[in-house]
């Protein structure tokens, strides 16, 4: 027997999907800190994303939340997978937080792991990757360190006497976030002034925090974030592509910047020629998103060393755009 009009109806509007307006997405990035590591333990539930998205839920403030944290990072390895990582889940609002692994000095002869002048290049460029895509990037200061926790935990306190103690050179990191973000016009969060000195937040190595210090930037980092998920997403005005500083002085930068817009997802093919046509460097990226993009170049080769000073040729093509740039290395 068939069924009746009104009833074949109300089963179409059943499997009929309703589409609810996407809410905006926070992305938390950074390293062990942002991924939970506390007392030896990964506590991801107990670290300041977890509690941050409880505090937002509890005001009733429209989310959606991605943790993307991972031990051991620096700024470098966040700018090898910011772009899959980040970029391509199209956020509103993304949380900055490296800076701990990069000052830790290590190697023969010992060194940061990240030089200071190179974090501030990569620090600069995360930010301006983020806002590339119209999402808002917020950078989370270094928490306070305690220097005899720090070392008793495994660090070798004679490698940081050159750099005045690892207290001092956490304070030089921690300022050159706070340089950036005021450079760039970017909200930063000082943890310092979160933490008030309070050594009890901080766990046996002195760095990371306790579920009381997460908790604590949970506190002061909620409001800032329900502050921006105010502010509708706005697509940045296209950029027309370029290259900078260009001349390029490998000794005063740790990277050059290639600029340029994509009118959605797509890969590109970044070729660097010298003067006699040689092929010496090809990057291929892929850019997740709609928007601006930004591809550094080190001044180095395909073999990964650095190439002679002299006038070089960078051709830039994706499937529907290409262009070219001369660029002097110096």
């Amino acid at each position: 027997m068939p069924l009746p009009r009104i009833a074949l109806l109300c089963c179409v509007l059943c499997v009929v999907p309703i589409r609810l307006p996407s809410q905006p997405l926070i992305v938390y990035f950074g390293d062990s800190i942002t991924e939970g590591w506390i007392e030896r333990e990964r506590r991801p539930g107990d670290a300041y994303p977890a509690r941050t998205d409880s505090i937002l839920r509890e005001d009733g403030t429209p989310f959606r939340s991605l943790h993307r944290g991972a031990g051991g990072e620096t700024t470098d390895d966040a700018l090898d997978r910011v772009d899959a990582d980040v970029l391509a889940a199209a956020p509103s609002v993304v949380v900055i937080a490296f800076g701990s692994n990069d000052m830790y000095v290590w190697d023969d002869p010992p060194a940061p792991r990240v030089p200071l002048a190179r974090f501030r290049d990569n620090i600069r460029l995360l930010v301006e990757k983020v806002r590339g895509i119209g999402a808002q990037p917020l950078l989370l200061g270094l928490p306070p360190l305690i220097a005899g926790r720090f070392y008793a935990a495994g660090a070798d306190s004679a490698q940081y006497i050159p750099y005045g103690g690892a207290r001092d050179m956490r304070d030089r990191y921690d300022r050159c976030i706070r340089d950036v973000g005021r450079e760039e016009g970017c909200a930063v969060l000082s943890l310092r002034d979160a933490f008030q000195n309070d050594s009890s937040l901080l766990g046996f190595d002195g760095v990371h925090p306790l579920p009381e210090g997460h908790a604590r930037i949970a506190s002061v980092l909620a409001p800032l974030l329900a502050e921006k998920l105010e502010r509708p997403s706005e697509r940045p005005t296209a950029l027309q592509h370029c290259v900078w500083p260009n001349p390029f002085r490998a000794g005063h930068t740790s990277h050059c910047t290639i600029a340029f817009h994509v009118a959605g997802p797509r890969p590109v093919q970044i070729t660097i020629f010298d003067g006699r046509g040689r092929a010496l460097r090809k990057i291929v990226y892929y850019a997740f998103a709609k928007g601006n993009h930004f591809v550094p170049w080190d001044g180095h080769g395909d073999t990964g060393t650095p190439l002679p000073a002299g006038a070089y040729t960078l051709y830039v093509h994706g499937a529907d755009f290409a262009f070219q740039h001369s660029i002097l290395l110096m």
